[in-house]
């Protein structure tokens, strides 16, 4: 949770998606190392499931609406 603050601050800190990117995968990298292991299997899973919207009706939108939230979330 100390972390919460600094995602948010990355996601909305800049319009220029390089930057963005740079920021979130400095906070990744602080992320202790099981942390790190868990998001990378998810962000692949979702990734796959991404490439059959027209099945599951789950593009990157959806998928971030319902997902989102149980990745990111204060205390």
């Amino acid at each position: 949770y100390e972390l919460y603050r600094d995602f948010l601050d990355a996601i909305e800190g800049s319009e220029v998606v390089a930057e963005r990117e740079s920021a979130l995968k400095a906070l990744i990298m602080r992320l202790p190392t099981p942390n790190r292991f868990v998001l990378h299997h998810i962000m692949e899973f979702l990734s796959e499931l991404r490439l059959h919207e027209v099945t599951t009706k789950m593009g990157a939108k959806n998928l971030a609406l319902v997902f989102g939230p149980n990745l990111l979330r204060s205390q």
